[in-house]
């Protein structure tokens, strides 16, 4: 989008700057995009996307969203990992497994489908919402753990929980469709643990 002056507020000003935010996510990734950056191609001051999408998280949700009528629902990060960290340590991979079904099952599975399906319109899309997983939730979890290999142990992480999510959600596996998040917390929560706490190790056992 060819940069422009700043302009006021307005329903085409939302539209251009989900429009900006689009094209910044599939071609920067998560980590790669900024408000700044998006108002900027937008044409509009950074104080004016966050009158619309009160951080970066929401306007990636809205973003992301094939209709972008609402920029809900959003995972507040900082809740997220402060609720995470909470209690005791040995079952920190169940209550964040936990946290992320319980959130999506009340939002509605389809809200979870219209995720995946607006960003996989695009090449590579997968990559901002995995990132997002990472630097918003993953990342500062294990910063706080102070565990070693902290990237391996994010991308172990991000992708069990992606896998997870397209099981109950968007492929619908009757075996992942019907138990009960606390249920599915339980199976899947000592492998999170395991990524995100446990020891890992140095090398693979010999055959």
């Amino acid at each position: 989008m060819a940069n422009r002056g700043p302009r006021p507020a307005g329903v085409d000003t939302r539209s251009d700057i989900l429009e900006a935010a689009r094209a910044a996510f599939a071609a920067k990734g998560y980590t790669g995009t900024s408000v700044r950056g998006v108002a900027r191609e937008a044409g509009v001051d950074p104080a004016l996307v966050y009158h619309y999408f009160a951080s970066k998280p929401a306007l990636f949700f809205a973003s992301v969203r094939p209709d972008a009528a609402d920029v809900e629902p959003v995972l507040d990060p900082q809740q997220v990992v402060d609720a995470v960290l909470q209690g005791p340590l040995e079952s920190l991979g169940e209550r964040w497994v936990l946290m992320f079904l319980t959130f999506w099952d009340q939002a509605g599975r389809d809200r979870f489908r219209a995720l995946i399906h607006g960003a996989t319109s695009a090449d590579q899309a997968m990559i901002p919402i995995r990132q997002f997983l990472a630097a918003e939730i993953l990342h500062p979890i294990v910063a706080r753990l102070s565990a070693d290999e902290p990237e391996l142990r994010v991308q172990l992480a991000a992708s069990q929980m992606i896998g997870l999510a397209f099981g109950r959600y968007v492929g619908v596996f009757p075996e992942l469709v019907e138990p009960s998040p606390q249920r599915l917390a339980t199976l899947v929560g000592p492998v999170i643990q395991s990524h995100l706490v446990s020891p890992l190790p140095s090398r693979l056992a010999d055959g």
